[in-house]
C-alpha cells in the first residue's frame, strides 16, 4: 500500500511570505515555536527558510526585495525554485497576522511524516527474524521519542552549576525586594494578601493558581483586581473569558479604577459624573490587556494564543506577566470524557500553558452543590470537580466566601479568602472587607493595615 505523507504546501508558503512581508518579524513567531527548517515539505520551501534563519542570525534585512536582489546573485538559484518561484511567495501568503498557526500546521504536519516513517522503519525491523526483538523495541522507543521531542520541545538538562548560580541570583533579588518592602513576583491585588501581617506569597512564573467559588461570590472580581494590579506594575495581561462579555468586564475595570459604583453603569446613571467614567477608560486604554470572549474554545486554542502573545509582547519593553482564564470548566476538550476527565485534562493543559509562556496563569473555576448542604458552607476541595488533578497541578488554591449570599443581611461588608494550598506559603483564611458597590475585595490602600486592631486570622485551622 502507497502512504501519502501528509503537508500542506499553502500553510508553508504563508509562514515564508509572512517572515518576507514583515521583514522578518513574523519569523520570531516562528521561532518561538521551535519551527526548524526540516519541518518543510518541499526542498525549495526547506532552502528559503533556512536561508531566512541564517540572514536573521547574521543580522542582513529579510524583506522581499532584498532577499530576491541578493538570491539573484547565487550560483544555486534553482535550489530555492527560481526568482520567479521566490518573487511569488508573498502573493500566496493568505493570513499575514496569523503566522503562527500556519507554522504549527507546519510543524504537525511534519511529525506524522516523521511517525509514519517511523512506523514503516518498525515493521521492516519486525519483520526482519535477524533482529532481535529486544532492538527493535529499542529502536521503536528511541524512535518515538525523538518524534516526541520534536512536538513538545526537546529542551535540554540543566547543569548543578546552572541551579546554583541562579539560586543566588534569585535569592539576592528577593532580599533586595524584600528590604526595599516591594512584593516579590506578582500581586494579588488585594493589600491584606500582598502586604498583611503575613503575607499570601505573590503568584510566580510558571505556575498555576485557582480561585474557586459559588456563583455571586465575586470571583471574577477578585480575578480582575488580580488584573488590574498586574497592568499597573507593567505586565502585559491576556485573560480568556468564557462567561462574561466584554461590556461586563469593562463596566468592572471601570468600577474598580474610579470606584464607581457597579449598578449605576449596568443601569447606564452616569450623571453628573462622565469625568470619572472618562478618568478610567483614558488609563483602561493605556493598558496592555488582551481580552479574548470566544466561548468554547479548546485547551490546544488557549495555549496556542498565548504562546503567540508571550512571543509577540517579549519583543516589546512590556511583556507578557499574567494569564487569566475564567472559567475552567468552560474550556472545551476534544473526545466524549466525564466532567471529570474533562476538568483534569484542562488543568494540566493550564500548567503547561503557564510553563510554556513563563508566566503565572490564574484559573476560576466553579464549585458544585455540596458546600451548600452543609452547616458550614464554607467551600472545601471536595466541592471542586477533578479536584484531585486541581489540587495536584495548582502551586496555590483560593477559595471565596460571602455569608453574605446565604443570610442576606449579615456581615454584608465583610468576605473571606480561604488559602486551602500554598506551596511554600501557609494555609488558613484571611478575613477582608468587601465592598458591594464596587464589587471589590480588600482596603483601598496598605497604609491603613497599621490602623487594624483585628489580629490576623492567616494560619488559624479552620
Amino acid at each position: 500500500m502507497k502512504v501519502t505523507y501528509p503537508h500542506d504546501l499553502e500553510a508553508e508558503l504563508t509562514v515564508l511570505g509572512a517572515i518576507l512581508r514583515t521583514d522578518g518579524a513574523a519569523l520570531e513567531e516562528c521561532k518561538a515555536l521551535g519551527l526548524p527548517p526540516g519541518d518543510f515539505y518541499r526542498d525549495a520551501h526547506y532552502a528559503l527558510y533556512d536561508l531566512l534563519l541564517k540572514r536573521s542570525e547574521a543580522g542582513l534585512p529579510l524583506d522581499e526585495s532584498t532577499v530576491i536582489h541578493d538570491l539573484a546573485r547565487k550560483p544555486d538559484l534553482d535550489r530555492f525554485g527560481g526568482l520567479a518561484y521566490v518573487g511569488a511567495v508573498t502573493t500566496q501568503c493568505v493570513a499575514i497576522h496569523n503566522t503562527g498557526y500556519f507554522a504549527e500546521r507546519v510543524i504537525e504536519l511534519a511529525a506524522r511524516r516523521r511517525l509514519i516513517r517511523q512506523a514503516e522503519a518498525l515493521m521492516s525491523q519486525a519483520a526482519d527474524v535477524d533482529v532481535s526483538i529486544e532492538d527493535v523495541v529499542r529502536g521503536a522507543e528511541k524512535g518515538l521519542l525523538t518524534v516526541s521531542g520534536a512536538v513538545n520541545g526537546s529542551g535540554r538538562w540543566i547543569t548543578g552549576l546552572e541551579i546554583a548560580e541562579r539560586s543566588v541570583a534569585r535569592l539576592k533579588t528577593r532580599e533586595a525586594a524584600r528590604d526595599a518592602g516591594e512584593v516579590i513576583g506578582l500581586p494579588w491585588g488585594v493589600v491584606e494578601l500582598d502586604y498583611g501581617p503575613q503575607r499570601v506569597p505573590p503568584m510566580s512564573r510558571k505556575r498555576l493558581y485557582v480561585g474557586a467559588a459559588r456563583p455571586a461570590m465575586g470571583k471574577s472580581s477578585f480575578a480582575l483586581g488580580t488584573v488590574r494590579e498586574a497592568l499597573r506594575t507593567g505586565n502585559a495581561v491576556a485573560v480568556f473569558s468564557l462567561e462574561m462579555e466584554e461590556d461586563s468586564i469593562g463596566d468592572k475595570l471601570i468600577a474598580l479604577e474610579e470606584r464607581f459604583p457597579t449598578a449605576r453603569l449596568r443601569d447606564g446613571d452616569i450623571g453628573e459624573d462622565w469625568s470619572k467614567v472618562y478618568k478610567a477608560c483614558d488609563s483602561i486604554s493605556r493598558y496592555p490587556i488582551f481580552l479574548d470572549t470566544t466561548p468554547d474554545r479548546t485547551i490546544d486554542q488557549l495555549r496556542s494564543r498565548s504562546r503567540l502573545l508571550a512571543a509577540r509582547m517579549a519583543r516589546t519593553d512590556t511583556p507578557l506577566g499574567l494569564i487569566v482564564v475564567d472559567y475552567l470548566q468552560l474550556v472545551r476538550v476534544k473526545g466524549q470524557q466525564s466532567k471529570e476527565d474533562a476538568v483534569a485534562e484542562t488543568s494540566r493543559g493550564l500548567l503547561a500553558m503557564a510553563k510554556e509562556c513563563s508566566v503565572p496563569v490564574f484559573a476560576l473555576a466553579q464549585l458544585n452543590r455540596d458546600c451548600e448542604k452543609r452547616a458550614d458552607r464554607r467551600p472545601q476541595k471536595s466541592d471542586l470537580r477533578g479536584s484531585g488533578q486541581i489540587e495536584q497541578d495548582a502551586y496555590g488554591l483560593l477559595f471565596f466566601y460571602r455569608h453574605e449570599v446565604y443570610e442576606p443581611g449579615e456581615r454584608e461588608a465583610e468576605a473571606e479568602i480561604i488559602i486551602d494550598k500554598m506551596r511554600g506559603g501557609r494555609t488558613g483564611t484571611v478575613v477582608v472587607p468587601w465592598d458591594s458597590e464596587i464589587q471589590r475585595f480588600g482596603r483601598s490602600d496598605r497604609i491603613s493595615l497599621v490602623h487594624d486592631s483585628r489580629p490576623p486570622v492567616l494560619g488559624v485551622p479552620r
